[in-house]
């Protein structure tokens, strides 16, 4: 079980955090309850994070042959939902010594809300391991180096005229609900309607989006 850096002498006024247990809607519908409180346990068990972290955690690790089988707890402690994409990930054993490194896809992940914890099962190829063999009870899987981190965001209207009829307003939300969120950073231009005016003009209203 690992933090993302190690404790950073300077005083960290940030607040600990505690998550919750979430699971993609089809894993949702097929993991029993049984199941589901295995996994609420894990979690208990796992050490404290903070306000703004994002924290993995490894559970077991298994040699499969060609590969090893980790099974990691993916911890967002920031209050936003998060979106992971490629992320590199070492295991290392007590001496800090890095056993192996690989990077991993986590979009199946999906996304994470604001303080959950999603489990997940990564496999180490054999050829990233730089050690005949991972002992079972010397390893801890950490994040290492840089990768991307996407917040999406999901605008609101600003400026609607304040005497607009509940039935228009009902189809401005209707059609802003539709579009698809937006990674923070992001700028978009979707088109709501377009018509032809009584003298030929066209006339055409569309929705600007800022996610800045």
């Amino acid at each position: 079980m690992v933090k993302k850096t190690k404790d950073n002498p300077k005083k960290d006024n940030r607040e600990y955090v505690s998550t919750k247990l979430s699971l993609l809607d089809k894993d949702n519908v097929v993991i029993s309850d049984v199941h589901k409180e295995i996994l609420e346990d894990e979690i208990k068990e796992l050490p404290p994070i903070k306000e703004g972290q994002l924290n993995v955690s490894g559970i077991y690790i298994y040699d499969q042959g060609d590969k090893y089988e980790v099974k990691i707890y993916v911890r967002n402690g920031l209050s936003d939902n998060l979106n992971l994409e490629d992320i590199p990930l070492v295991i290392k054993n007590s001496k800090d010594e890095i056993l192996a490194s690989q990077q991993f896809d986590f979009r199946g992940l999906g996304q994470l809300p604001p303080h959950s914890v999603r489990p997940i099962k990564v496999y180490f190829d054999k050829k990233n391991v730089k050690v005949d063999s991972i002992p079972e009870d010397d390893w801890e899987i950490a994040l290492n180096g840089s990768f991307k981190v996407t917040r999406k965001v999901r605008p609101i209207y600003e400026g609607l005229p304040k005497n607009i009829e509940d039935n228009d307003r009902k189809v401005f939300e209707g059609f802003l609900a539709g579009l698809p969120e937006l990674e923070e950073g992001q700028f978009s231009i979707s088109t709501f309607s377009i018509g032809i005016n009584t003298d030929g003009s066209i006339l055409a209203t569309c929705v600007m989006r800022n996610a800045t």
